[in-house]
């Protein structure tokens, strides 16, 4: 609901219609968490939007309204375009994070990630693969990305879940070469780095 293109309605219609459903769904189960959801946090999509909120300002208008929010989820579609987020540092992604604490709640992050750069048939939409400087798109890239970052993520105190974005690239999905599946249902090397990062921190 913060993007500009949602409804082809004005910013202020649009965070009413948000906060008219949270507090609809927190009318019918006053018991359930409920957690907002932002795709591109860092409001790329700013760049070709004429908006006067960002995700955080509209995050923030419907937490100082006292919904019930029981937390806040950031989607974080890495290393696509359109409709995603470029690659970053892992200093970003620190400021991201303690940028968003700010309004304390706790933190849902999804992830997903490319392991190719190859056409993906099964892939829907009109979102395509960006390399990272330098450096090629492969199984191998999506588990280092996975084993930098993720463990970063879960340092931060606020970030209380971690979800992958897309399971299978063997089912019609948005992400191209993004789930923790190849098209042929075979697990890649980032379900096994995600499986030792959750090992780890469980210990």
């Amino acid at each position: 609901m913060s993007h500009g293109r949602a409804l082809a309605l004005g910013e202020e219609q649009r965070l009413q219609i948000a906060a008219r459903a949270i507090t609809k769904v927190r009318e019918l189960d006053p018991t359930t968490p409920i957690i907002a959801t932002f795709d591109q946090p860092w409001a790329e999509y700013l760049a070709t939007e004429q908006l006067d909120l960002a995700p955080l300002h509209f995050a923030d208008a419907l937490v100082r309204a006292d919904l019930g929010l029981s937390g806040l989820g950031l989607e974080i579609n890495v290393g696509y375009h359109p409709g995603a987020s470029p690659h970053r540092t892992p200093l970003a992604y620190s400021r991201l994070i303690d940028t968003w604490s700010l309004l304390e709640l706790p933190l849902l992050v999804a992830l997903v990630l490319p392991s190719s750069a190859k056409d993906d048939p099964q892939a829907q939409g009109k979102t395509q693969v960006l390399a990272s400087a330098g450096s090629d798109v492969s199984i191998a890239t999506q588990q280092a990305w996975i084993e930098r970052y993720v463990p970063l993520l879960l340092a931060k105190s606020p970030v209380q879940v971690i979800l992958w974005n897309q399971l299978s690239d063997a089912a019609p999905h948005h992400y191209p070469h993004g789930g923790l599946f190849d098209a042929q249902e075979q697990p890649k090397p980032a379900l096994e780095a995600l499986r030792k990062i959750r090992k780890q921190m469980l210990m």
